[in-house]
């Protein structure tokens, strides 16, 4: 096993069915190989390395359901969301970290503030009670087009309602947000169009680079 020097998070983001869950799972078992000391995780995972994460797995199931959609509003939502995130920080990422582990994670906070509850006015807040000033070391975005999105969803027996202009266009701003953030802050864009072995190559390449840039390597 490689020496590290710390841990690190890296997040990778992006709409669905840009092949975030397949590109983590390649280069997880890639920086394996190397000799990586890799953990993979996500705020809806019951359990991460032997760790429990079922309180916030639960809550973030809740979120989704469609009666939380019609009955809580972005605020309600908001609360129920970062209350998961906390308790997945606390329960999962704090102790990967102090144990100097590689942390790769599917979606974080961003997701949230463009997509879920996008109109909550005090989304912000919300995040910084629940987590004060922690943010990822690096984030990832997969970029794709619509109808890749909908082609890979399918493949995998799913759905993706983006037949028509208003989802297409709903599509596009969540996308065009999260590659607006990225381009400002410390991250890369990966293009998710190009075949899943390309796109995991990638996203082990700006890990390691994420890893070189902290000297955690």
């Amino acid at each position: 096993m490689r020496k590290q020097n710390r841990g690190i998070l890296v997040v990778v983001e992006g709409v669905d069915g840009v092949g975030k869950t397949t590109a983590i799972h390649s280069a997880y078992n890639q920086l394996k190989a190397l000799g990586y000391d890799v953990v993979k995780t996500s705020e809806s995972a019951k359990s991460v390395e032997g760790i429990d994460n079922t309180f916030a797995s639960i809550l973030v199931s809740q979120v989704r359901e469609m009666y939380t959609q019609e009955q809580a509003d972005a605020t309600t939502q908001s609360l129920m969301i970062n209350a998961a995130r906390r308790a997945h920080y606390q329960n999962v990422i704090e102790p990967l970290l102090k144990a100097g582990k590689v942390i790769i994670m599917d979606r974080f906070y961003l997701s949230t503030f463009f997509n879920y509850q996008s109109e909550c006015p005090v989304n912000g807040q919300i995040y910084s009670l629940a987590m004060g000033q922690f943010k990822p070391d690096y984030t990832v975005v997969l970029r794709a087009n619509a109808e890749t999105s909908r082609t890979r969803i399918a493949a995998r027996g799913g759905s993706l309602d983006i037949n028509d202009d208003k989802a297409i266009a709903r599509f596009a701003t969540i996308q065009n947000k999260l590659l607006s953030w990225v381009t400002n802050n410390k991250g890369a864009v990966i293009e998710a169009t190009r075949s899943a072995e390309e796109v995991a190559a990638e996203l082990v390449d700006q890990i390691l680079y994420a890893m070189e840039d902290l000297m955690v390597v």
